[in-house]
């Protein structure tokens, strides 16, 4: 299964877009304590997604959270994939062959931002491959 920063649930979406804000120098750490103490994060808003390492709507940090909130057992630890020698975003598997990767310098729609890269992580998917986590491949 592959999924990237896919909304799957509204309260860790926006957690972890706020936190983005903040940990990007969007928005100030005062203003990120007001918006979690008094806004509600239960939306029932939709939206589209993609993955990408700069995607601000829905960021790493919300899939993380959504992730972790299934409390899946990690088989291969956060680490690099490459494309022709340079890193192509960074990877993690977990338990039922779930792979979180992110694309470096991809935002929310990601191969308009990087389509070498989205077309490497598609075709590995698809072939059952995993990604090169070597920069000599």
């Amino acid at each position: 299964m592959q999924i990237g920063n896919a909304v799957i649930n509204d309260d860790t979406d926006t957690k972890g877009m706020y936190d983005y804000f903040e940990s990007h120098a969007l928005i100030s750490e005062e203003t990120l304590n007001k918006i979690k103490k008094y806004c509600n994060f239960s939306s029932d808003s939709s939206q589209e997604s993609d993955d990408g390492d700069t995607d601000g709507r829905v960021p790493v940090t919300s899939t993380k959270y959504s992730i972790n909130k299934m409390k899946l057992a990690v088989k291969t630890k956060w680490h690099p994939w490459f494309l022709s020698g340079e890193v192509g975003g960074y990877t993690q598997v977990y338990e039922g062959n779930l792979t979180f990767a992110t694309v470096r310098g991809a935002g929310h729609q990601v191969p308009s931002y990087q389509p070498v890269r989205a077309l490497s992580l598609i075709m590995h998917f698809l072939g059952g491959t995993e990604l090169p986590n070597t920069s000599r491949q």
